[in-house]
């Protein structure tokens, strides 16, 4: 069974409303493989990790890294997990992507008041 099969089904079985190939950035073509937009959670299918695809080549390898922080400054978990894995580890997919849901991923802690520069100065003293 293929990776996005597998998390179509995870996805199916835990009742959650998801959407395959989901713009998120206005003026952007960047698409989340899938996403749950009530919770603002993406999963996206790394493939080509062992063969020397797109994702693990120098270009596309840089245009992920601005597409997952892009999503990351507008609010989005995003996880990632290379097509192999999800076919040996579905459980733990599932897992993971039921504690992003109930908000058990961690997450940035939230950011400071840029007027506030005295905590600031207080907060990177302590760094």
């Amino acid at each position: 069974m293929k990776a996005d099969d597998i998390i179509r089904l995870l996805l199916q079985e835990s009742d959650l409303f998801y959407r395959t190939e989901y713009r998120f950035a206005a003026g952007r073509q960047w698409r989340f493989d899938f996403c749950l937009p009530d919770y603002r959670i993406a999963i996206e299918i790394e493939g080509g990790t062992w063969t020397d695809g797109r994702h693990t080549r120098g270009k596309g390898y840089q245009a992920d890294c601005l597409k997952y922080n892009a999503a990351a400054l507008d609010g989005w978990t995003v996880l990632r997990y290379p097509a192999t894995y999800i076919a040996t580890h579905a459980r733990q997919v599932h897992d993971d992507i039921m504690r992003a849901v109930q908000g058990e991923s961690g997450g940035a802690s939230p950011p400071l008041v840029k007027s506030d520069k005295s905590k600031q100065k207080k907060i990177r003293k302590a760094d």
